[in-house]
């Protein structure tokens, strides 16, 4: 068929026309079809001003372009550059000495960074999440053979500096840890050192002084025995004194020496331990994840998955489901606001368990009567599980759901602290909503779609004002808000601040193996990962949290991006009186009057002067609703700790029926 075809081929066109068909029809690599894209890509040329080495490395990596690529070509392209070159030489078409000078003509890569870095398109991370979209959408053949025009959200800007905050953080952060080994096996060769240094010298000093003791107790005795009047021979004396004293200072080294051994034994423990964490942190590599939405719109601006694209492009953004640990502390405390319960409610910060549950406080600490304030500020555990208790595991579920969560929220008292797993583009979203005051945008990159006519097949179109509904109540999420901008003024984020108003959550998941920050400034909201791609412990034996490693690469990213933006306070938006959505001062809704005893109902009906319904008194469907989820969360807790005791008494007859057996269980 081949043959038939390249006969019919020659019969309607020159060999250059079909070449020049060939180059502008195959495929050269990262998604790129055509010589002109080609050139675009490596060189950032129009193929018309191509130099002779650039041309012959281009003609090399056709056989495979993906793999010959000098985006990962250890050679940077050099080889199959070489490789036509002689080809060009062997058949006549060039001399050697051109081809000599082409070839030590260093290639200059049309993405390649003053630092060396370089890649096949900017923003690499961000551009592959668009291509699998467009891929699921409309097919990879439509999408790369189609002459799709698409718009994207992305701040080219703001996503360099991303990108180069995740990567210098990285570095950082292998290096200290690195640093943080090597000067631990330091100390303790050092301490090793002075051990066996002053081994000899403490049993000598423990010996005679022991020595001393003993002569002067033997002295002692010796004199009452005579007082008594038994006699001994002088030489037996002498003997008896001898072996005593021998005896104490033997003793007394012996126990010098175990003391010794013992501290030596640990040290040398602590040293193996050192040495083989310096061969862990040699090899282990942080990386990270930054996304940036903006609040009003939705819009992606910033979208990194990781430190280098090129030695991994799994994407950590998008398809990195990790524990958020205390970030999501805030979306518990915002259920309990729209419930209707104050800051200042007053929760007993004490041991707490339900069935086989029970959680602690990060420093192990109980500090009695707290407030919702004090206890997100300082990111308390036993608090927040028992506020999640107390409005109900359901209504947190459906919190995480309204504001943008799509992973799935398991129904269990854990969920308060972070006990679930979500992308950082999932809890970016959430922030992002609170950030615009309770209104859900859904997170697109893609803004825009035309086919090769110019005529667009997809758009994003702004939603209007008044089309725009919240999810939350306004004044729980205003005074969430505020919370979070307290937790970075003086609470756990403290490393976050960047000279501007700006709000935010730490966190930090179950054996620090991953660490987060969350927050937001009235123009972006931004999340921040941390951790190992094995799930190993961020930071080995010194294990890192939000509060040190997320919170100073949210700040430096932050500070860079807002660099020159005019100062901008929050401010809670709301319906005006006409209906629209402006600016203006939030004051709690009103409720119903909470009236209790019969003083308060005859205030109540003297005030209004009319027969009062009991309706007006006492929400009672609300009421009853709270008292039902009460009742479901009682059942609950019996039904949990029912089960741990069922298991506790099977395991006791298991044990019983072994012992009877003659099996010692394992």
């Amino acid at each position: 068929m081949e043959m038939i075809l390249a006969i019919l081929l020659e019969r309607q066109m020159s060999k250059w026309d079909i070449l020049h068909h060939y180059l502008n029809k195959i495929y050269w690599g990262h998604g790129v079809y055509g010589i002109e894209g080609a050139a675009a890509l490596y060189f950032g040329k129009h193929p018309s001003v191509l130099t002779l080495g650039e041309c012959a490395m281009l003609a090399g990596i056709i056989p495979a372009p993906e793999y010959l690529s000098p985006y990962r070509d250890p050679s940077r392209g050099k080889k199959p550059q070489a490789r036509t070159l002689r080809r060009m030489v062997e058949a006549g078409f060039l001399d050697a000495a051109t081809a000599a000078a082409a070839v030590n003509e260093p290639l200059r890569l049309g993405l390649e960074g003053d630092d060396g870095s370089s890649g096949p398109w900017r923003a690499p991370y961000f551009v592959s999440e668009v291509l699998y979209e467009l891929y699921q959408k409309y097919g990879r053949d439509e999408v790369l053979q189609g002459g799709f025009q698409v718009h994207t959200t992305v701040d080219l800007a703001m996503q360099e500096v991303a990108e180069k905050a995740v990567n210098d953080a990285g570095i950082e952060y292998d290096d200290e840890r690195i640093v943080l080994a090597q000067k631990a096996v330091e100390r303790c060769v050092e301490a090793l050192g002075i051990l066996g240094q002053a081994r000899e010298q403490k049993m000598e000093q423990a010996a005679l002084v022991a020595a001393t003791k003993a002569r002067e107790q033997f002295q002692k005795l010796s004199k009452i025995e005579s007082s008594k009047g038994k006699e001994t021979s002088e030489e037996e004396r002498s003997k008896a004194e001898e072996l005593a004293v021998s005896e104490a200072a033997n003793k007394a080294s012996e126990a010098v020496k175990r003391r010794f051994d013992l501290t030596e034994e640990a040290l040398s423990a602590s040293l193996a331990e050192h040495q083989e964490e310096v061969k862990k942190a040699s090899k282990a590599r942080v990386e990270g994840a930054v996304v940036a939405i903006d609040p009003v719109r939705g819009a992606v601006r910033v979208l990194v998955g990781g430190r280098d694209y090129y030695e991994s492009n799994f994407n950590r953004a998008t398809q990195a489901y990790r524990p958020p640990g205390s970030t999501f502390k805030p979306i518990v405390y915002l259920a309990a606001l729209a419930e209707g319960i104050e800051r200042n409610h007053v929760i007993v910060d004490e041991p707490y368990s339900v069935g086989d549950f029970s959680p602690e406080n990060y420093d192990k600490k109980f500090r009695g009567q707290v407030t919702l304030e004090e206890s997100l500020l300082r990111s308390l555990n036993v608090p927040t599980v028992k506020l999640c208790a107390a409005i109900g595991v359901d209504k947190v579920c459906r919190m995480g759901k309204a504001l943008g969560i799509d992973s799935y929220l398991p129904h269990e008292l854990s969920l308060s602290l972070g006990g679930c797993e979500m992308t950082p583009l999932q809890l970016a979203t959430a922030y992002s909503t609170i950030a615009s005051g309770g209104v859900l945008h859904k997170p697109y990159l893609i803004s825009r779609v035309e086919n090769y006519q110019g005529r667009v097949i997809e758009e994003v179109k702004p939603i209007s004002t008044e089309h725009r509904e919240t999810v939350v109540d306004e004044y729980a999420v205003s005074e969430l808000r505020s919370l979070l901008q307290a937790v970075v003024d003086r609470g756990t984020g403290r490393a976050a601040r960047i000279g501007r108003p700006c709000a935010g959550k730490t966190g930090t998941s179950d054996g620090h193996r991953d660490a987060w920050f969350a927050g937001f400034t009235p123009m972006l909201s931004c999340v921040v990962w941390l951790g190992y791609d094995d799930n190993t412990p961020l930071g080995g034996i010194w294990p890192a949290t939000g509060s040190s490693h997320a919170a100073p690469l949210w700040r430096d990213f932050m500070k860079r991006v807002h660099e020159g933006v005019p100062f901008e306070k929050f401010h809670d938006v709301g319906r005006d009186e006409f209906g629209g959505r402006a600016p203006r001062r939030i004051r709690k809704k009103s409720r119903r009057p909470r009236i209790v005893g019969l003083p308060e109902i005859r205030k109540h009906y003297r005030r209004h002067d009319k027969k009062v319904l009991w309706r007006d008194v006492w929400d009672w469907e609300k009421a009853s609703s709270a008292w039902e989820e009460r009742e479901r969360m009682q059942e609950w807790t019996a039904d949990r700790a029912k089960r741990a005791e069922e298991i506790k008494t099977m395991k006791e007859q298991l044990q019983k029926a072994l012992a009877k057996t003659g099996i010692t269980p394992s």
